[in-house]
């Protein structure tokens, strides 16, 4: 029982070293890419604790827009209403679909595309 615990104890040390270092090197690669191109690249999101005023106030913009996104959706969606947001955006009026996933994209949680 006690070398289980010692197993799950570095396990979980292991792979927090090795989140660690992929979260840097995708911060690396991010950055200059945006530094030689001028393109930001998705790239994992910082954690909170370590989030910088920029990353807040992206987070910030993305949280405005995900609201403006639930709002609409709000007005097409009952609480009640098992339909899937992909479901949806088939049936509302084109420009209705568009506005919202534009919201979404604008959020990050929708690819452009």
């Amino acid at each position: 029982m006690n070398d289980n615990r010692e197993l799950i104890a570095y396990a979980r040390e292991m792979i927090a070293e090795v989140r660690a270092l992929a979260d840097e090197t995708i911060t690396l690669v991010a950055e200059q890419v945006a530094q030689e191109t001028g393109e930001q690249i998705v790239a994992r999101h910082p954690g909170i604790m370590d989030a910088r005023f920029g990353d807040l106030t992206r987070m910030g913009d993305q949280a405005r827009a995900y609201r403006e996104a639930l709002r609409i959706i709000r007005q097409w969606l009952l609480p009640s209403d098992q339909r899937r947001l992909g479901d949806l955006l088939k049936v509302v009026p084109p420009d209705v679909a568009e506005e919202i996933t534009t919201h979404l994209r604008a959020a990050g949680v929708l690819p452009e595309g």
